[in-house]
């Protein structure tokens, strides 16, 4: 499975438990942005804050890396 395939896999599912969700988001925007580049939203938005916080700790990981992670979890699911 390639990371496109792993996209559109992952877009189709019904339901996901939210780590899992959180794990997928992170990677994607690493593979697909690099580095977390936004500010860290408003202590009241906790669902923006925790999706922050999971792309942010994935610090200099390298496209490569994310997508890799991505895939590997996409395909268990």
């Amino acid at each position: 499975m390639n990371f496109e395939e792993a996209v559109a896999k992952v877009n189709g599912l019904k339901s996901c438990d939210n780590d899992t969700l959180l794990d997928l988001y992170a990677y994607y925007k690493q593979a697909t942005i690099g580095q977390c580049n936004i500010e860290s939203p408003g202590v009241f938005n906790i669902k923006a804050t925790k999706k922050y916080q999971a792309w942010k700790g994935l610090g200099d990981m390298d496209s490569e890396t994310a997508k890799s992670r991505y895939i590997r979890i996409a395909s268990n699911l």
